[in-house]
């Protein structure tokens, strides 16, 4: 077997058959805060097209460990102003629907009336931040370079702060969720990937994306939660306090 074939197979093993005790507490501290505020989820956001590489080969892989194992993905993030190729990108119990339509609103080849790449939102639990270290920005990972990027406990407190650096990011209000970052484009970014074992869902917005991916026949619940895809509605719903629940 050629040596980097090889190599591709040990990291999908690796990355795939994570043991029982995958929710070890590698940042204790940063799962008992997330678990105070009572965040549900964490959610990662691909193309529909995506999802039989993902769940074929064991989970998301990072931007640098693809590279490194000779991986077919397609990426929604060419730029990655952020410099963390070794992380994967997530947000706290909603995704961010502002980059989504930024990066969905692309022409589909040989469908000119459709508008739009169809993309899925992933459902991770959220104990998969004990698997390796994490990072976290209270506004999107690519500002100012990544200098918002940070580890500890108060990196990850930040991202409800009443006010954060992003001037497009009203201060925060009493009626949001305690469970929800202030700005919706807050990220948290696990190092090397996300682990199968950790994906619990995946959501999609229209009646025709959830007839496709269940045609791919993924190990995981396929459903529909249109809400989430719009981010002017979403980011509105959430400051009066009013999240829109999970199907």
């Amino acid at each position: 077997m050629p040596e980097n074939q090889a190599r591709r197979l040990d990291w999908i093993e690796r990355l795939s058959d994570i043991p029982p005790d995958w929710m070890r507490t590698v940042n204790g501290e940063i799962l008992q805060e997330l678990e105070r505020r009572g965040v549900s989820r964490l959610c990662h956001f691909t193309l529909i097209s995506n999802l039989p590489s993902i769940f074929g080969l064991g989970g998301v892989h990072s931007v640098f460990q693809a590279r490194q194992q000779n991986l077919v993905l397609t990426r929604m993030d060419q730029g990655r102003w952020d410099r963390q190729l070794g992380h994967v990108s997530l947000s706290i119990e909603y995704p961010n629907a502002f980059l989504m339509r930024r990066y969905g609103h692309v022409p589909v080849p040989n469908r000119p009336d459709e508008r739009w790449k169809p993309l899925a939102v992933l459902d991770i639990d959220p104990r998969a931040i004990n698997w390796r270290t994490a990072l976290f920005s209270p506004v999107n990972a690519a500002t100012a370079g990544g200098d918002y990027l940070g580890s500890h406990i108060h990196h990850l407190q930040s991202l409800f702060a009443p006010m954060v650096p992003n001037p497009n990011c009203p201060t925060r209000s009493q009626r949001h969720p305690l469970s929800c970052p202030t700005d919706m484009q807050a990220e948290v970014m696990i190092y090397g990937g996300v682990p199968l074992a950790a994906i619990r869902r995946v959501f999609v917005e229209r009646t025709r994306d959830e007839r496709d991916a269940q045609n791919m026949r993924l190990p995981v619940p396929v459903a529909r939660w249109p809400a989430i895809f719009h981010p002017d509605h979403l980011s509105g719903s959430i400051r009066r306090g009013e999240p829109p629940a999970a199907p």
